[in-house]
């Protein structure tokens, strides 16, 4: 099985199935009244008796929670049969060990993340700003930003500059995908407290109709910034940014 960058969504799960089936099955993920559901479609019509994921948690899991998990959850599932069945099924989440809800303190640590965008009119720029919460938090290792869809990546190495902690990064630190996807990585091992990164007009263009409408000095739709922030201790941190760009 495997997780797949999905650019604007919550990754795919995929699964690879060889043998008598030879087929890979596809999952999309969405994130329904604060509970992520994960839909499976397409499956071959093959008897299934048994189906177990089994997904690592510690320090380094894939997954983290908040207090929400501290109170009695369930985790539901609904299924679809070929022959036109249908089965629901619920089951009550087993916390291992004790519950430690998460305290003001423990909230205190989120980083800070702000983005600005202006020029959007001829030469945009985008500059991305992350930043420890305070300084006695954990410093920040990695930073990945999904550009909104008005943008559009015309290079990948040209007009980027990505600092960290004041000093500038080689380009084997960071990268930024055609399907907008920018990512800082490999820090020193103690990490380092703020991460900038400015992406100028030479590397982005602004799409046809954002452009338009900032020439036609119409009201500049909002911009949305998917961003995942990990600091030292390998706590993740996700923001969706809103920002209006500035011509």
């Amino acid at each position: 099985m495997y997780l797949v960058e999905n650019p604007g969504g919550l990754p795919k799960l995929v699964v690879k199935l060889s043998g008598l089936i030879d087929q890979q099955l596809e999952a999309s993920s969405s994130l329904v009244n604060n509970r992520v559901v994960t839909t499976f479609t397409g499956l071959p019509a093959t008897p299934v008796t048994r189906f177990e994921l089994n997904v690592a948690g510690g320090p380094n899991g894939l997954f983290t929670v908040g207090n929400e998990l501290c109170a009695p959850r369930t985790i539901d599932g609904t299924f679809n049969s070929h022959t036109g069945q249908v089965a629901t099924v619920s089951s009550p989440a087993q916390v291992v060990g004790n519950c430690v809800p998460v305290n003001a303190a423990a909230t205190s640590r989120r980083p800070r993340l702000s983005v600005h965008v202006t020029g959007v009119r001829r030469s945009p720029t985008i500059r991305i700003v992350a930043r420890k919460a305070t300084e006695g938090s954990a410093n920040l290792s990695t930073l990945r930003v999904v550009l909104p869809g008005q943008i559009s990546v015309r290079n990948v190495r040209r007009g980027i500059t990505v600092t960290a902690g004041g000093k500038r990064l080689a380009t084997r630190n960071w990268s930024l995908s055609r399907s907008r996807v920018l990512t800082v990585r490999g820090l020193p091992k103690f990490g380092r407290s703020i991460i900038t990164a400015t992406i100028r007009s030479s590397a982005i263009r602004a799409g046809r109709s954002l452009r338009s409408r900032a020439l036609r000095g119409g009201t500049l739709p909002s911009m949305t910034f998917s961003s995942r922030i990990v600091d030292i201790t390998n706590a993740r941190y996700t923001f969706r940014t809103r920002v209006r760009p500035g011509r």
